[in-house]
């Protein structure tokens, strides 16, 4: 980006509008003070309409337009190469900020309204506003976030950016970049790996996700006491405000309790549902292996199931097969359901 002198290429532009249609300009894009005002509000300072406000910003800028724009030329070019090199688009904020930095970002903000080079998109259910060279892209950036969000969701879990560019979207990377800064339901976590807003992956935002997010790490059942150390190890890495205070053992278990995403595999140790494991007690396990089988099965068919659900010992499975009432013992050895 080349610097320039934002303020003196717009006192130059100001030189021939009349001392008020300038100050109606000056406060309306916060030119002095960098605190964008109201119609309403310079209405009340010049004992007018907010409507006759509108009016004279209006007839004043299209006076600067009517008399030519050659003195901000080379802002036009200026912001013009920083958006091709961004796929053509930028979203808002980014774009002010990354031009104009703090100082300067109302001349930045007047100079894309002044020239007639550059378009603002309003901001959507799907994306932020966003300013492109070319309007018609708005349409292609809603179609590019939806493929994007249908595509998330089969999934169910984040895609870092190589993946997301391995999807054969027809557009290129510096386009997609753009796209997904400016999508409001799609954000990078702190491992910059793309996923929905809402998922616990991108923005935990309760103790429970922070539980969730260090089993799916481990990829393995852990005791509800490693997952609290574990939640606490995890907090020092990430910037979340969520991770900042301490979590307490105690309040981690009722946690695994409560929450259908985890299951009790063990004494004290827990798995995500996700993983293939159900809820329910050892008993229960059984009966679901038997009613599946459709078919009696042997002590060892059974164990070996079970323990693929649960991590307890074997003399457990075989404590419950004992029960009479639930299960009874074929001639041949094998177990069956009661009838």
């Amino acid at each position: 980006m080349i610097t320039l002198d934002y303020p003196q290429i717009q006192k130059e532009v100001f030189q021939d509008l009349p001392p008020r249609t300038q100050e109606v300009l000056r406060r309306r894009f916060g030119l002095e003070n960098q605190k964008k005002e109201t119609l309403e509000s310079i209405g009340q300072g010049f004992q007018v309409t907010r409507e006759r406000v509108r009016q004279v910003e209006k007839v004043g800028l299209d006076k600067l337009r009517d008399k030519g724009l050659g003195k901000i030329q080379p802002v036009v070019e200026n912001f013009s190469r920083y958006l091709k090199s961004h796929g053509n688009l930028k979203r808002e904020n980014s774009l002010l900020e990354e031009i104009g930095g703090e100082q300067y970002k109302p001349y930045v903000r007047f100079f894309l309204v002044l020239a007639p080079n550059f378009y603002r998109v309003r901001e959507t259910e799907f994306f932020y506003p966003f300013w492109t060279l070319e309007p018609e892209q708005a349409t292609e950036v809603e179609t590019t976030l939806q493929l994007l969000l249908k595509r998330l969701e089969e999934l169910n879990h984040p895609l870092s950016l190589e993946e997301i560019l391995a999807l054969d979207l027809p557009y290129n990377k510096s386009f997609i970049l753009s796209c997904l800064e400016a999508a409001k339901r799609i954000e990078p976590n702190w491992q910059k790996a793309y996923g929905l807003t809402d998922w616990p992956e991108i923005n935990p935002r309760r103790l429970r996700d922070k539980i969730y997010l260090v089993l799916k790490e481990g990829k393995h059942p852990l005791h509800f006491s490693q997952v609290t150390n574990l939640v606490n190890e995890f907090g020092q890495k990430i910037t979340f405000p969520v991770f900042k205070k301490p979590a307490l053992t105690q309040t981690v278990h009722n946690e695994l309790i409560r929450d259908e995403r985890f299951v009790l595999v063990g004494r004290g140790i827990y798995a995500l549902s996700q993983w293939g494991y159900e809820p329910g007690t050892v008993k229960d396990v059984i009966i679901k292996i038997l009613r599946q089988s459709g078919k009696p099965l042997s002590r060892e068919e059974i164990i070996a199931q079970a323990l693929k659900q649960r991590m307890v010992e074997e003399t457990t499975i075989l404590l419950n097969l004992s029960r009479e009432k639930t299960f009874e013992r074929c001639p041949d050895g094998r177990y069956r359901l009661v009838q």
